[in-house]
């Protein structure tokens, strides 16, 4: 894929529980929020929740997922994969970045 077939996202910021009150009083400035996927794994019904409040707030999520352990000689935790999958599910990102190539949903 090259890159014009990636959408623009625009200005983005790095969710932290810290910031809520910020973001929700954000104006246009902040375009679209990244979400540490770790921190909602499994995807619990208050993570799911905490997703919808930000996603309803109009903007775009895209996920981090920071476990995978790339690059080292550990396998890959198929659960982990799995639960990351399941919420990509959920927040339906703009963009999926995965080990071998950056999509377009």
């Amino acid at each position: 894929m090259n890159k014009e077939a990636l959408p623009i996202l625009g200005i983005g910021l790095g969710y932290r529980v810290d910031l809520d009150e910020y973001i929700n009083r954000a104006d246009s400035t902040v375009e679209w929020l990244e979400v540490v996927a770790d921190e909602f794994l499994p995807a619990t019904a208050s993570h799911r929740q905490t997703l919808a409040r930000l996603e309803k707030a109009s903007f775009p999520l895209v996920p981090h997922g920071v476990g995978l352990s790339l690059g080292s000689i550990s396998a890959m935790d198929e659960a982990y994969i799995h639960q990351l999958q399941e919420l990509v599910e959920v927040v339906r990102p703009p963009l999926v970045h995965r080990p071998s190539r950056i999509r377009a949903p």
